[in-house]
C-alpha cells in the first residue's frame, strides 16, 4: 500500500513516527481482519474526530444554515394528517 506524502497536500507532518505507527496499524488490521474491519475502525475514528471538532471535509453544515437566533424564531405550527382544510 502506498503512503501519501503530507507535503503533497501542503502540510508538514509534525510527527512522522506517530503517522507511520497509525498507518502501519491500519494496514495490519486490513491484512489480518479484512477491509470491513478497517472501514469500521475508520468510521469509529471519524465519529471520535467529529466529537472533538475535527472535520475532514469542511464544516458540518451547509452554506445555507439558518442564521436566525433560536429566541427570534417563530414557532412552527403542528400539522396533523387528520386536519382538514
Amino acid at each position: 500500500m502506498s503512503q501519501l506524502e503530507p507535503q503533497a497536500f501542503g502540510m508538514v507532518d509534525p510527527d512522522p513516527v506517530e503517522t507511520q505507527e497509525w498507518t502501519e496499524a491500519l494496514s495490519a488490521v486490513a491484512s489480518a481482519s479484512g477491509s470491513e474491519r478497517a472501514q469500521f475502525l475508520l468510521r469509529q475514528l471519524e465519529g471520535v474526530a467529529r466529537d472533538n471538532g475535527v472535520f475532514l471535509h469542511g464544516q458540518p453544515y451547509s452554506a445555507y444554515r439558518n442564521t436566525i437566533p433560536w429566541p427570534s424564531r417563530a414557532p412552527i405550527p403542528a400539522i396533523s394528517p387528520w386536519r382538514s382544510g
